[in-house]
């Protein structure tokens, strides 16, 4: 074996073969000339190799999205060549694996590169990415053995917030559009105050195919009147032991005497709970798709649209969603 050798380099190797006589060394004693050894070599055979460049190394992620995933590799060190790279993408999700339409494997120059996965059904999923090095040497390629590690991205936020009566408390969102969300963070801070995190399991979310549902949760304290409290919810996915969060959906909730109905007395007004929305930075820069516009045209011909708004009316007032 050799060792020490540069990789991506052309090596020559030539092998001949030697003989050598068989006499013995009393045969050599007899022998005329017995420092002399008879002795015959064949031509040299060649052949060339080349040693196989390093993989890349400290492969991570530097962003994750809802639709896509920013990584990051170091170039080896160890030959001069200018390398390329190939990136291999496997949902760890069979059925995302067998929607995603782009090409699963990706070449590229560069030790930075960004991966697109499918709208809603490839949020919030877990992701084995693989880079390997290209070096072309003499007109052939030749390829490292594969880094791999495991990304997944940001699901998708949960929408439309409803504010709660002021005697419930029980605030109402529409469940996120990522298949895997079953969990939410509900995040309330009160002015100057630190945050409060609770934890809201979603145990209806397998059951809700189209994720037109509700989720519920219940304040666990007493609004007091006239104090603004900001409100977060996230979307939450485990992987690996770490929770991955969404972008949030953002609200401002304050409780008020209702100053709006005419023809009653200060005794008989009650208090409500005012929300006020703030848009949903998500970053996904696209529109409806038809199969979406069409699933929503028919949930309002079935009469979805009507009581979603008649449940509205009776948690008190809701700002529209910021486009």
């Amino acid at each position: 074996s050799f060792e020490n050798l540069k990789s991506t380099t052309e090596y020559v190797v030539a092998i001949a073969t030697i003989c050598i006589d068989g006499l013995t060394t009393l045969d050599r004693r007899h022998s005329p000339n017995p420092q002399k050894l008879l002795e015959a070599q064949s031509d040299f055979v060649d052949t060339t190799f080349v040693p196989l460049p390093k993989p890349p190394t400290n492969l991570n992620l530097e962003a994750s999205q809802a639709t896509s995933l920013k990584i990051k590799w170091d170039h080896p060190t160890d030959f001069d060549a200018p390398p390329k790279y190939n990136i291999t993408v496997r949902a760890l999700n069979h059925e995302v694996q067998a929607k995603m339409t782009e090409d699963l494997v990706k070449e590229t120059e560069s030790n930075i590169f960004t991966l697109k996965f499918p709208e809603i059904v490839g949020t919030g999923e877990p992701y084995e990415i693989s880079v390997d090095t290209i070096v072309n040497v003499a007109g052939k390629f030749y390829h490292s053995s594969p880094i791999k590690k495991v990304f997944a991205t940001k699901p998708l936020p949960p929408e439309k917030l409803v504010a709660p009566l002021a005697d419930d408390q029980e605030f109402v969102w529409k469940r996120s559009m990522s298949p895997s969300v079953s969990k939410y963070k509900f995040k309330i801070k009160k002015e100057d105050e630190k945050a409060t995190d609770f934890w809201v399991e979603d145990t209806e979310q397998k059951y809700d195919v189209y994720h037109q549902n509700e989720v519920k949760f219940k304040v666990p304290f007493e609004f007091q009147d006239s104090v603004e409290y900001k409100i977060n919810i996230y979307s939450v996915i485990e992987h690996e032991g770490d929770w991955i969060e969404s972008e949030p959906l953002h609200g401002k909730a304050t409780k008020a005497v209702d100053n709006s109905e005419e023809g009653i007395t200060d005794e008989e007004r009650k208090p409500v709970i005012t929300l006020a929305r703030n848009p949903t930075n998500i970053k996904l820069g696209r529109k409806p798709s038809i199969k979406q516009r069409k699933l929503s045209r028919n949930l309002e011909t079935d009469g979805l649209g009507d009581r979603l708004s008649n449940s509205t009316k009776t948690r008190t007032r809701l700002f529209s969603e910021c486009e």
